[in-house]
């Protein structure tokens, strides 16, 4: 009670001050007497309202109201939750300044033939700290000026449960309107045609934020959890053990269900979906009708359809507009499409166009075994980045066990030998293992906002980027990776430097290394080379740290053992297990990956540090022709070495 106790008060007083009244409501007002003051409240929450002006706030003190709420044209804020008083004899006042955090202590039940609340052309009213129940639907936010969309109108810290009729859609909420505010709220047990928890349909710039949205069961076709049709963000939401299809016996998006948007964008962020069902397809998220819609720091594990898209269905709509997502930092784990095989347990693409970065595709499963992945009728899924089961061709993309913490418990966190946040304990623990998909997403997405050492690159899935990702474990200098600079793109500090020898700056797959080269073996080498008149096809470096292997693209290619490596400036992928180019040779790497590591390699210049310090090589002693770089070296090196 104490936490909102400040806020209730200053929110009176600033209403007071802009004109604006505050009408009072209390059931406990058996009195006779009631003007919607705190010494004589109005015993229902209608007589407040039908008093009220446009702007002015409805306070109501905890308790039972059996009645269904009607705003009609004026934009009110229904405010829940404000002690009172046990009973009012024209005496003392109650209590209108304190409320209580817990919805359920003041409940409106309504009736299955009308919504319990209802907004109606009521711009910039709220609706927080009820208990919602037994209605028709739940809320209803309605506007009777049609195509105008009413605005500004936040649903907000409710409990909205048993409410709905399988005819009619959004049995917990259904609203439209422009720049619609529906955060904080739980939204369970819930029937409905279709969008069973929430309908929103005809939105703009609508939040979705911060709810749980469970157990609601639809008996149509469309949407279990959420129908959203139009435009604007869903976050922080959990979508959890919501059905459709329950009647009909065939439906889509049992979770989450969005719809084309009229040609707007929506974006899906941060939400947790599980438990969820669909007796067609999308058994977590449905994206349909030519929708353009981004998943982002997603958690899609343990849903489940007959059909095609455990995890995610995008559909193309019925005259042939693809849909359109894009999936990045997603974890989609664990889904189960099991009507026939080959279905895209994780994610299933028709008619329509996928890009999948920087996530995890683990442990979906079709009739016949894993199946992460289907597209059908001209669709298209890029990945670049990504870990699953199934293996998928692209940059950066890999199958290895993620090695979720516990999986079966429902934590998804990657294993860490540095560190790994666990939710259950609210604290960091330290596994026996590391994840191989920490610090393996795009080197040139953002990584900062990843707790130290973060190995300065952006872990897989869902925890990417983000304040409880994965640390990172150094272990040969191969292996270390700098947080103060970008990987695959930005220097790190060097950790050694050599009395004398060659320094050669080589490139592959577009990006700049450096390594020196000290053993009496490769300088020896090196000084032949040059004093035989140098080409790039002709250099190959004997021994330690890199030799060229003429079984391995000859005149190109080298081969470095990553424990003898000695670095100055390095994109410090260098055998770490995802090299940024090991793609251009992935089966090389996967013989013998604990050995060597592949690099296209090409050289662009050698300086000579015979007899120096370290701290100055002086003019480039060979330059690959079409290069462009430095002139000298010097410089740099003292630069980096502060």
């Amino acid at each position: 009670m104490t936490r909102h106790r400040w806020f209730a008060v200053a929110f009176l007083l600033m209403t007071s001050a802009a004109g604006a009244a505050t009408w009072c409501v209390d059931g406990r007002n058996l009195s006779g007497s009631a003007d919607g003051s705190a010494l004589r409240p109005f015993p229902s929450i209608q007589a407040a309202v039908d008093v009220a002006a446009a702007g002015d706030t409805v306070a109501v003190a905890v308790g039972h109201y059996a009645e269904s709420v009607h705003v009609h044209g004026k934009g009110l804020s229904l405010l829940g939750g404000f002690v009172g008083a046990p009973s009012y004899d024209g005496t003392v006042s109650g209590d209108f300044s304190s409320r209580s955090d817990d919805p359920a202590a003041t409940w409106i039940e309504g009736v299955r033939t009308a919504p319990v609340v209802r907004l109606t052309d009521s711009p910039a009213s709220s609706l927080d700290g009820f208990r919602i129940t037994g209605g028709q639907h739940g809320v209803l936010v309605d506007d009777e000026a049609w195509p105008s969309l009413v605005a500004d109108v936040v649903i907000s810290r409710n409990l909205v449960e048993g409410n709905g009729v399988v005819s009619e859609p959004g049995g917990g909420i259904h609203a439209l309107g422009l720049r619609l505010r529906v955060v904080g709220n739980t939204v369970r047990a819930n029937v409905g045609a279709n969008g069973a928890g929430l309908f929103l349909h005809h939105c703009s710039e609508v939040l979705v934020d911060g709810n749980t949205v469970e157990s609601n069961l639809g008996h149509n076709d469309h949407g279990g959890g959420l129908v959203l049709n139009g435009s604007g963000t869903v976050s922080r939401n959990v979508f959890r053990n919501n059905r459709i299809g329950e009647t009909v016996g065939y439906g889509w998006g049992g979770g989450v269900l969005v719809l084309e948007a009229h040609a707007a964008p929506v974006l899906l962020r941060g939400n947790r979906y599980t438990g969820n069902f669909a007796p067609g397809a999308g058994g977590a998220v449905f994206v349909d009708e030519g929708a353009t819609v981004t998943l982002d720091h997603e958690l899609i594990v343990g849903n489940r359809c007959r059909g095609e898209g455990g995890g995610v269905y995008v559909d193309a709509a019925w005259d042939g507009r693809r849909s359109r997502a894009t999936i990045v930092s997603c974890t989609i784990a664990d889904n189960v499409a099991d009507g026939w095989p080959g279905v895209g347990a994780g994610i299933y693409v028709q008619g329509s166009d996928v890009v999948l970065r920087d996530s995890i595709v683990w442990g979906n499963a079709g009739l016949d075994g894993p199946d992460d992945f289907a597209v059908a009728d001209g669709g298209t899924l890029v990945a670049t980045y990504t870990l699953s089961q199934e293996g998928l061709f692209g940059l950066g993309n890999f199958s290895s066990d993620p090695l979720f913490a516990d999986p079966v418990g429902g934590d998804y966190h990657l294993r860490s030998q540095a560190g790994r946040w666990s939710p259950a304990l609210s604290a960091w623990v330290i596994d026996p293992q590391s994840s191989p998909a920490i610090d393996a997403g795009d080197p040139n997405q953002p990584f900062a906002l990843e707790p130290e050492p973060n190995g300065g690159r952006i872990n897989l899935g869902f925890e990417g980027n983000t304040a409880v990702a994965s640390k990172t474990i150094a272990t040969t200098p191969g292996r270390v990776r700098r947080h103060l600079e970008r990987s695959c793109g930005g220097p790190m500090p060097v950790f050694a430097w050599p009395a004398s020898g060659f320094l050669l700056e080589m490139e592959a797959a577009g990006e700049v290394f450096h390594v020196w080269v000290t053993s009496p073996a490769g300088v020896q080498h090196l000084q032949q080379w040059l004093e035989a008149g140098p080409t790039v096809e002709s250099l190959g470096v004997p021994g330690a740290p890199v030799e060229l292997d003429a079984t391995f693209n000859p005149g190109f290619g080298y081969r470095m053992k990553p424990d003898e490596v000695v670095f100055s400036v390095a994109w410090v992928e260098l055998c770490d297990g995802l090299p940024c180019a090991v793609q251009q040779a992935l089966e090389q790497w996967l013989i013998n990956p604990r050995t060597w590591c592949p690099w296209m390699a090409r050289v662009r210049f050698v300086w000579s540090c015979l007899g120096g310090t370290g701290e100055s090589c002086g003019a480039p002693v060979f330059v690959a022709p079409g290069t462009a770089g430095l002139a000298a070296f010097g410089p740099q090196m003292t630069e980096l070495r502060r």
